[in-house]
């Protein structure tokens, strides 16, 4: 695993740049149901795909650009570190 437990990895982060949350979901095969099921304003990830199918859903999406994504080319607001993060979601 390459961040070990995903989860804690993602809290550590959000409380670092006190970014508040309800809930952190990992391990999700069906991300969009569960953020529809769970109430979810807003999602960051790094996968376009599943940033595409919120944005189809009508859920805000920030991109978190890694190297899975720096090559594909998106309409999606990418964000390159967790302080980018924090300044869109206090802008709202």
């Amino acid at each position: 695993d390459y961040f070990g437990d995903v989860e804690e990895y993602c809290k550590n982060l959000l409380d670092n740049y006190k970014i508040k949350y309800t809930k952190i979901i990992t391990g999700k095969l069906h991300k969009v149901q569960a953020c529809i099921e769970e109430g979810i304003e807003l999602m960051i990830d790094d996968s376009v795909d599943t940033c595409k199918e919120m944005k189809e859903n009508n859920i805000d999406v920030l991109l978190f650009n890694s190297d899975v994504n720096i090559q594909e080319d998106t309409q999606i607001h990418r964000v390159f570190t967790w302080k980018e993060a924090y300044e869109y979601i206090h802008q709202k």
